[in-house]
């Protein structure tokens, strides 16, 4: 069933289609010229006279090829009699001229008594009238009639083109509308993210500061010195300290806080082994194997806290992409000219074009969860003069590849 509101919008369509026809209509009351092109057979009944007769004058021409380039590209109306129709060299010469003067129809006289005559009449020759050989002054009437019908489909043609434009202008601006909003939401989404960073980045500070205290303390007493103890103390340290970068990236992200960069020379195999080690409590790499093939020796000016996060949502992603059980993700580091080239490879995973292409967008995940995605990657890669993509190697699976200048190499 057709709901009231897909009533009231059919409604509205043929009011505006009606309303364009009469507007072409009005504008071009005679978009072509009134023109009727006379069969051979019906030239011989004398039907050039009682057509030349119609309303309006129009143009009467015989079929004849010197009078068919005359007229031009614009459609006659044919008038045929049955003995136009029967096959043969000029039948078929006439109703490849019936077919290439669409959308006019020809006008038959005669022939209404006999079935085959209007079953070819109709199926084939697309007639628009019959007119009964005793009626044949009624002809002049279907000429003209023929003719209006002509312009009353040209007419919907042009309404027909022109409605066409405005859905395809009204879909474009519908489109930039939504795109437009899907912008506003995602404003909205970082002042808020920008106003939690914000609040909670104090709190982050001095339990970070407890802890550095702490550090000092336990490092002053040696003989209580417990290298286990002291392990997890400094990755707790620089847990801290890498989700206090985070925050300020979140500030800088949603446009409430300068960008921090703290560049420093930083040994990019220890740096991903200390992410690598984070990693591993991560409840998505449960049960997934984790190949590292550390192998640079590359040094790159980056902030470490920063490159650590910029692996470990690597990692996370190539958790959520990876089969929970076959070869899992390996991660490689190399060189190349005078770059240092970072890999996270999900082997067996193929991520989709159409994610891929969108998978550094803000705010696109592979899951749909709620979250920033790998666009803050992207951006930190990129300030410090990288680059990062993500590609689908045949039979290796997903590949994200990370590319920083190398600042070693006068060394």
């Amino acid at each position: 069933m057709v709901g009231a509101a897909g009533v009231r919008v059919r409604g509205r369509l043929m009011k505006s289609v009606r309303a364009a026809i009469d507007d072409y209509l009005q504008r071009q009351p005679h978009p072509l010229p009134f023109q009727v092109c006379i069969a051979p057979e019906a030239a011989k009944a004398g039907l050039a006279k009682l057509a030349a007769g119609a309303v309006g004058r129009p143009r009467v021409f015989p079929f004849e090829e010197a009078s068919i380039a005359a007229a031009g590209e614009s459609p006659a109306i044919l008038v045929v009699v049955p003995q136009d129709l029967v096959a043969g060299p000029m039948a078929s010469r006439l109703l490849e001229y019936a077919q290439a003067s669409r959308p006019a129809r020809p006008v038959l006289l005669g022939g209404a008594r006999n079935r085959d005559v209007l079953v070819d009449a109709i199926n084939t020759w697309r007639i628009f009238r019959v007119v009964p050989e005793q009626a044949a002054e009624v002809l002049r009437d279907a000429v003209h009639q023929a003719w209006q019908a002509l312009c009353v489909e040209l007419a919907l043609k042009s309404a027909a083109g022109e409605l066409l434009d405005d859905t395809t202008r009204l879909e474009q601006a519908l489109a930039a509308l939504r795109a437009t909003q899907q912008k506003l939401l995602q404003l909205e989404r970082l002042n808020t993210l920008g106003r939690a960073a914000s609040s909670v980045l104090p709190v982050i500070a001095l339990h970070l500061n407890a802890l550095e205290e702490f550090n000092v303390i336990a490092s002053a007493g040696m003989h209580r010195h417990d290298p286990e103890l002291q392990g997890m103390l400094t990755s707790a340290l620089e847990g801290m300290q890498a989700l206090r970068t985070m925050l300020e990236d979140l500030l800088t992200y949603a446009g409430s806080g300068p960008a921090h960069t703290r560049p420093a020379l930083v040994e990019l195999d220890k740096t991903v082994a200390s992410a690598l080690s984070f990693a591993r409590f991560d409840p998505l790499a449960n049960g997934r194997a984790v190949r590292a093939e550390l192998k640079t020796e590359a040094r790159v000016l980056f902030d470490s806290h920063r490159l650590r996060q910029v692996v470990l949502n690597l990692l996370r992603t190539a958790y959520q992409s990876a089969p929970s059980s076959g070869p899992g993700v390996t991660v490689r580091t190399s060189a190349q000219g005078g770059d240092a080239i970072l890999e996270v490879q999900c082997a067996g995973a193929v991520i989709p074009e159409d994610a891929r292409v969108q998978i550094f967008d803000p705010f696109f995940t592979l899951t749909g969860d709620e979250g920033l995605g790998l666009n803050p990657c992207r951006l930190i890669v990129e300030r410090y003069g990288g680059t990062i993509e993500c590609v689908n190697v045949t039979g290796r699976g997903t590949c994200f590849r990370v590319r920083l200048p190398r600042s070693d190499m006068a060394t």
